[in-house]
């Protein structure tokens, strides 16, 4: 009789992108020099774990953190474990709101500027700013950048679409009434 034995786990490493935007799959790759019929076992540091065949894998992160990933690989010969840090964090959204005048007769115009910066380092995408203007504001005019739009028909409140922010950017919505 033949009898197949695996080949051991030699050269074990892996790779996680870090860092990883909160709201996007984390991807993870395991290699080895050498190895077969290896099962991998993903500790992905959140209390969640996956047990694979690939030594390619995703995850997707609840919380901005650090997280402690261990995977170990093994087969009926040998059993390797690494470990790695994956980052997820959030842009870090500001939204500054102004009136200018900030007090004026009935009939006059206001103009109120909301301006949003990313201070952040990642993209923030889908992003949308509700806002209410008192109801003595009317005949309301919408001025906005960066391909943002707005959904006046729900007025009040009003909803500022904009589809990303990039890090270190800004982004301007005048309304006049």
């Amino acid at each position: 009789p033949v009898t197949l034995v695996d080949t051991p786990i030699a050269g074990f490493a892996v790779v996680g992108a870090s860092p990883s935007p909160l709201g996007s799959a984390t991807h993870f790759t395991a290699t080895q020099a050498s190895g077969s019929n290896i099962v991998y076992t993903w500790d992905y540091g959140d209390g969640s774990s996956s047990v694979i065949t690939t030594s390619t894998t995703t995850h997707l992160y609840a919380t901005v953190g650090a997280y402690p990933v261990v995977v170990t690989a093994t087969n009926s010969v040998s059993s390797v474990i690494q470990a790695l840090t994956v980052t997820v964090a959030a842009p870090d959204l500001v939204i500054h709101k102004s009136v200018s005048p900030t007090s004026a007769p009935a009939g006059s115009l206001i103009t109120y500027t909301l301006v949003l910066s990313n201070q952040g380092d990642y993209l923030a995408t889908g992003v949308v700013i509700s806002d209410i203007v008192p109801a003595e504001v009317t005949a309301l005019a919408f001025t906005t950048d960066k391909g943002a739009t707005v959904d006046s028909h729900i007025v009040p409140p009003y909803e500022w679409q904009l589809s990303a922010l990039a890090p270190g950017g800004r982004a301007v919505i005048t309304v006049t009434g």
